[in-house]
């Protein structure tokens, strides 16, 4: 998939996966107000070449640019193992 944001465009053909994980969608029910139906879908965190990284959900075909703060406290959350594969070792507590 390419998008153009800001000014730039990004290709996830391109573009490492470095994570992928579910996520959670709600989404608001059109004939029901103030209700909304869950779904899991799959998604992933890429690197581009010039080391960009992005959020992409392929079936709702969502591509945005996230800080590489933002990607560390989410991979530390959910893999810390990933975490030390991709950003190094960390100080023992």
């Amino acid at each position: 998939m390419k998008k153009i944001i800001e000014g730039k465009i990004y290709n996830t053909e391109n573009a490492k996966i470095i994570f992928e994980f579910i996520r959670k969608y709600n989404d608001p029910i059109s004939c029901m107000p103030g209700y909304s139906h869950s779904t899991w879908e799959d998604a992933k965190y890429l690197k581009t070449l010039k080391g960009t990284f992005l959020y992409y959900c392929e079936k709702r075909k969502d591509l945005e640019i996230i800080t590489e703060d933002d990607i560390k406290k989410i991979i530390g959350r959910l893999n810390p193992d990933k975490y030390i594969e991709l950003f190094g070792e960390l100080e023992e507590g």
